[in-house]
């Protein structure tokens, strides 16, 4: 498949105006405004990330448990050593599924190195161009329902970007926000916040 500059230039913007969509709640969507505040109110903390990683610890503390996980084999090194790979199948104990899936992340830090978030990348393990059944439109529906098993509470709900080449879901439970878009054809990025501190409520 050829790099095209004018894809990679493309797919770069919508991830640039997705941030902006959701950081200015009064402009993009007044219901998701609306379901946000009203999350927040119910006090319902959520602090877990993955794999018993938590909002508030520190980056030494992530890396401690990355290092764990990786000595009993659970985790490896993704590409270019830039973040956690995490390989998901029928018997993971993250969400099982039949169709192998490459999971992908790192956590977000602040200024005192504390742990904000969590970015993830997943993609189909058989993944390639001309195979229909492993494209990421048809992952975004899958992990629509099983990320509700690490997850849970609210179902996914589509927001609207006004880009139908990056459709995206979004999941808001208390102070947690889960937002999930297509990044190309080939992988689902997601995003784990804090809504009291993304939005300062």
């Amino acid at each position: 498949m050829k790099f095209s500059l004018r894809k990679f230039f493309r797919n770069t913007l919508f991830v640039i105006s997705l941030g902006f969509c959701f950081v200015g709640l009064n402009s993009c969507e007044s219901e998701f405004t609306k379901l946000v505040k009203s999350e927040a109110a119910s006090g319902e903390k959520y602090t877990n990330l993955i794999f018993d990683i938590e909002m508030g610890q520190t980056q030494k503390d992530f890396f401690t448990k990355c290092w764990e996980l990786n000595k009993k084999g659970l985790i490896s090194q993704g590409p270019g050593n830039q973040s956690v790979q995490y390989d998901i199948d029928s018997t993971s104990t993250f969400f099982p599924s039949d169709k192998k899936i490459q999971m992908l992340f790192y956590g977000v830090f602040d200024e005192n190195k504390k742990i904000v978030g969590m970015k993830m990348k997943f993609s189909y393990a058989a993944w390639a161009p001309w195979n229909e059944d492993y494209q990421s439109d048809d992952l975004i529906e899958q992990l629509t329902k099983d990320l509700l098993k690490p997850y849970p509470g609210n179902e996914f709900i589509d927001f609207d970007t006004k880009d139908p080449d990056h459709p995206a879901k979004v999941k808001v439970d208390g102070d947690r926000q889960i937002q999930m878009f297509i990044l190309d054809d080939r992988f689902v990025e997601l995003r784990i916040e804090n809504t009291l501190l993304k939005y300062n409520l």
